[in-house]
């Protein structure tokens, strides 16, 4: 009842007049077989009676009525039936694609990373309003099929009860037998969403672009694709073997209800040469028989459609509790002059058993420069992560000055460039302008932005300019790492925002890119608080406060000099670094004289 609840209040504010118009055609189509049927009985009777001149008016006037209830009003009624039922289902499209954009939109970032809410999210992603509109569709359907079971019911009652109560039990395991199976359908549904997302993501690789060139290179193609076609045969296997003990029960209880009808007619003429039953009562129980044969088979399907429907509410309706990420209003005004405070930060992944990040004890002054350094797994993205309030720490807060305790706001005053920056299939402008969508036809803002990053001079040239598509799939460009790299600085630059985090900013430059990023990651900062993470060293001369990670831990917090003079794990760190780029610089000079000289 709360499933039909919720549908029908869908429905009728989508489109309240559609709705109503539904149950009035249908209610329509319910009674005519009392109409039909009689006419017929009476019809049938006129002519097996001797064919008097006189009766002919009152034959043309009940073959009128007959095909009239029979034909005309039947198809008239499930035209405007479908009709307003598309508009219902136009209407609510819009509401639903709209709620399940906005709930995912709201959601924590770990909530969105587990597995399970994954397989939520595709299956409700795959939602069609027609799908969850089945309940009201079927519901319907049903009321007004159980008026014309009714109506018929009522008729063959007036003829002889034997018929009327076969009738009715025969089409009893039909029922039975179809919800017990479609259960069983629905459950194998979703026991097979996680291997059916696999099964794509196995698709997406074998044919995507991206991965062309390394699957060539490797060879690989072909036992990826004997893994997805295993895959696909174990899911069409555990199908087709449900399927096949469907239709040994759909077949029985097929069986069950033609036998049942069988012997409705036979007695039916045994009465009829009796002389208890008059020809046209003979007539009118077969087309009965034909209709509720129809009815049985339709109600099946409907009562599918219930179960189907409902499970699919089943999952929308819990996407739909799933619990929001708090979100702060819009701060418009710049921050005033604070601390941004890290106390006892401690957090683990939810499959992880151990803390990827403990006791975490910093303060970062507003307009202060900061590079968090150590090596890969030390825990510097998992900080950054908490700090941009896309996951929250299992204790500890992250205090942001006078303006609160709650990550978000940080969030809401900052920029950032991530290490998994993401590469849209989509026009120059929209990869620069998606950072502030408010300011998404501020032209010169964005090529500012793309000046800044140093890659405006390619990307102009272009026939289509900011309208190229980045991506050859849509008879646009592709560009190298470090040119994808910079895009995503620009991004990160048209946002303007009083916080810039960069998560390894040059992880795809060469040595000269990357000094010249960094010169201009610093004239960006100039009057920001600025936060850079990288495992790589050259930066960390250009700021204020260096913050260096090990294993989870804070291990040192100084500026430049100061750790160098405390010669600890910062010191060990820079020393090897400078060493190895020393010992790469000779070697190429080296190779390079070797070389001139061989020539």
């Amino acid at each position: 009842m709360n499933s039909l609840f919720r549908v029908t209040q869908l429905a009728w504010s989508s489109h309240r007049l559609a709705s109503v118009g539904m149950l009035l055609v249908m209610m329509i189509w319910g009674i005519a077989p009392i109409f039909e049927l009689n006419a017929l009985l009476k019809l049938t009777n006129v002519l097996s009676e001797s064919g008097e001149l006189l009766k002919i008016q009152e034959t043309v006037y009940l073959l009128f009525v007959f095909l009239l209830w029979s034909l005309l009003v039947p198809n008239l009624c499930w035209q405007v039936y479908y009709y307003l039922f598309d508009i219902v289902r136009q209407y609510s499209q819009k509401r639903l694609a709209h709620d399940t954009l906005t709930k995912v939109t709201n959601l924590p970032l770990r909530t969105i990373e587990d597995s399970r809410i994954q397989d939520l999210i595709t299956r409700t992603s795959r939602i069609d309003t027609g799908d969850v509109l089945g309940i009201y569709l079927t519901t319907t359907f049903l009321l007004c099929g159980v008026i014309r079971s009714l109506s018929i019911f009522a008729v063959l009652y007036t003829l002889d009860f034997f018929v009327f109560a076969t009738v009715v039990l025969v089409a009893v395991p039909t029922f039975i037998v179809k919800n017990m199976m479609d259960r069983k359908s629905m459950t194998l549904i979703k026991q097979q969403t996680e291997e059916e997302r696999l099964n794509s993501s196995y698709l997406d690789i074998l044919f995507s672009r991206e991965a062309a060139s390394e699957l060539n290179t490797y060879g690989n193609r072909m036992a990826l694709g004997r893994r997805w076609l295993k895959l696909r045969r174990k899911l069409d296997q555990e199908s087709i073997k449900l399927l096949n003990k469907k239709s040994v029960y759909d077949i029985t209880a097929a069986l069950i209800r033609t036998f049942g009808l069988f012997v409705v007619l036979v007695y039916a003429l045994r009465l009829f040469k009796d002389g208890q039953l008059a020809v046209g009562a003979i007539a009118t129980v077969i087309i009965a028989l034909q209709h509720l044969q129809w009815l049985v088979s339709a109600f099946v399907h409907q009562i599918n459609g219930v179960f189907a429907s409902k499970v699919v509410l089943e999952d929308y309706k819990m996407m739909m509790e799933l619990p929001d990420e708090a979100h702060c209003p819009s701060l418009e005004p710049p921050m005033v002059s604070s601390l941004i405070q890290l106390s006892n930060l401690h957090y683990k992944y939810p499959t992880a058993s151990d803390y990827t990040l403990r006791n975490i004890n910093v303060s970062i002054r507003i307009g202060e420069k900061v590079a968090i350094v150590g090596k890969n797994g030390s825990g510097k993205s998992t900080l950054i992560r908490l700090l941009l309030g896309l996951d929250r720490p299992d204790s500890g807060e992250i205090a942001l000055g006078a303006v609160g305790k709650d990550p978000v706001h940080f969030r809401e005053h900052s920029t950032a460039m991530l290490q998994d920056f993401t590469k849209y299939s989509l026009s120059i402008r929209d990869n620069v302008a998606l950072s502030d969508i408010i300011q998404y036809e501020n032209e010169n803002r964005i090529k500012q932005s793309l000046e800044w990053a140093g890659i405006a001079k390619k990307l102009y040239k272009l026939d289509k300019g900011i309208d190229t598509i980045l991506n050859p799939a849509f008879n646009g460009i592709d560009l190298s790492g470090g040119e994808w790299q910079r895009v995503a600085a620009a991004r990160a630059h048209f946002r303007e925002r009083t916080i810039l985090v960069f998560d390894e900013p040059t992880a795809a430059l060469d040595a000269k890119n990357e000094a010249e990023l960094y010169e201009q990651f610093v004239r960006l900062s100039s009057d920001k608080t600025a936060i850079v993470v990288s495992h790589r060293l050259p930066i960390a001369q250009m700021v204020d406060k260096i913050m260096v990670m090990h294993e989870g831990a804070l291990v040192e917090v100084g500026s430049h000099d100061e750790l160098m003079a405390l010669k600890g794990y910062y010191y060990r760190m820079f020393s090897a670094q400078a060493s190895m780029y020393a010992d790469f610089e000779k070697g190429l000079e080296c190779s390079y004289e070797k070389n001139r000289r061989g020539s």
